[in-house]
């Protein structure tokens, strides 16, 4: 029996073993239906609720429950999908109206661009012909402005007009407050042609880097030269001050250094020191070591020479020479050395086996650079243990 509590009672008790249903035991609740109503009709008023019969559950009635459930979803989906189509019907009736509105506010902004100049005043122009025409006799006017660009040119000389835009005999419609017609006009500039850098004393690698640098075509020559080192350029052909037009080629000169020259070895022999390196200069050559040695030939001498005579040699080779100090036997004196320059004073004391020692300016009327004294006097026998001369000059 299932009961409806319609309220609640207000009841007035003092202890008692009375326990409302909601805590009795669990074998209370199910065993005593009529204690069950006397416990809660002692708390509420109550009202007994109509038995309701359920139907036997069969397979068939799962089956038939099973179908509603399957058509009552089809439905849910059947009017989804109908709301969905609602939906989408109202947006792309948006959407086209939308595309309407767009596409005629640029066919109303396409129309007046294309005819509503029609209706504003305007003059036209016919273009006049400029190609051949001297770019320094054009001038703007009121009616076009001529922009004027310049490009290269190999036959028409350079201010020459080569074309123009618009072309000529084209009709232009001025309207009110546009302004004058603009004319486009490339010119010739002459042949192309390059500037030509400074590039003497430059190695060969950094000419060549910065003619590469400038796009300047360039051939290499080289050659001797006396004045400019090896792998340095001489100069160019054309010089910096010319131009290198377009279709030409730089010629770089470099320097390979000074020439290899054959020279002829002189004969020396019986010449005295002043005389061989006199003798070896001219030639081309250069005077090396001088060694001196005992002989029977006169003291000062050449005695023997490093290559034979009319030896061919290259030029600038230096030459090494023997100088005779006489016999060895013979007494040697301190030589007169006064009135004579250093170099002479030198070769005079190296003919004898001396060399010059300290050298001493003095303040003299005796011509500027002559020996005025020396430490040793003239004709004093040399010993093992004199090997210099001081000498005092005139300053």
């Amino acid at each position: 029996m299932k009961y409806r509590i319609i309220s609640k009672k207000t009841v007035s008790r003092t202890k008692t073993s009375l326990v409302p249903y909601c805590v009795l035991p669990e074998k209370f609740k199910d065993g005593n239906t009529q204690r069950e109503k006397i416990l809660l009709d002692s708390l509420f008023e109550l009202a007994t609720l109509p038995e309701v019969s359920r139907p036997r559950k069969t397979r068939q009635r799962k089956k038939l429950f099973s179908k509603q459930r399957i058509y009552a979803r089809l439905g849910a989906l059947e009017r989804k999908l109908e709301q969905t189509q609602k939906h989408a019907t109202a947006f792309y009736t948006r959407v086209l109206f939308g595309v309407w509105g767009v596409t005629g506010a640029i066919a109303l902004i396409t129309l007046f661009v294309f005819f509503g100049k029609l209706i504003i005043p305007h003059s036209t122009l016919r273009i006049p012909s400029f190609v051949g025409m001297d770019v320094s006799e054009l001038e703007n006017t009121e009616e076009y402005e001529l922009i004027i660009s310049y490009e290269s040119h190999d036959e028409l000389a350079a201010g020459t007009v080569i074309s123009q835009t618009p072309p000529m005999d084209t009709e232009r419609k001025l309207f009110w407050n546009s302004g004058a017609c603009k004319i486009f006009l490339s010119v010739s500039a002459g042949k192309h042609f390059y500037s030509i850098p400074s590039l003497t004393g430059l190695s060969r690698r950094d000419a060549l880097l910065l003619l590469k640098s400038e796009d300047i075509p360039v051939r290499v020559v080289t050659q001797h030269s006396d004045t400019v080192a090896a792998g340095y350029v001489i100069d160019t052909l054309p010089p910096p001050d010319q131009k290198l037009f377009e279709g030409e080629t730089l010629t770089l000169r470099v320097s390979l250094g000074k020439a290899a020259r054959t020279v002829y070895m002189p004969s020396l022999f019986g010449l005295s020191e002043t005389e061989a390196s006199a003798a070896i200069s001219y030639a081309g050559l250069t005077l090396g070591k001088i060694t001196y040695q005992s002989s029977d030939i006169e003291a000062g001498k050449v005695i023997a020479q490093q290559y034979t005579p009319f030896s061919q040699l290259t030029s600038g080779t230096s030459i090494d020479i023997t100088v005779s100090l006489g016999n060895a036997f013979t007494q040697k004196y301190i030589p007169e050395l006064y009135g004579l320059t250093v170099e002479e004073a030198a070769e005079k004391l190296g003919a004898v086996g001396l060399v010059i020692g300290n050298i001493y300016a003095v303040s003299s009327g005796a011509p500027a650079g002559t020996v005025i004294s020396q430490s040793i006097l003239p004709s004093t026998p040399i010993t093992s243990n004199i090997t210099s001369v001081d000498i005092y000059v005139s300053s």
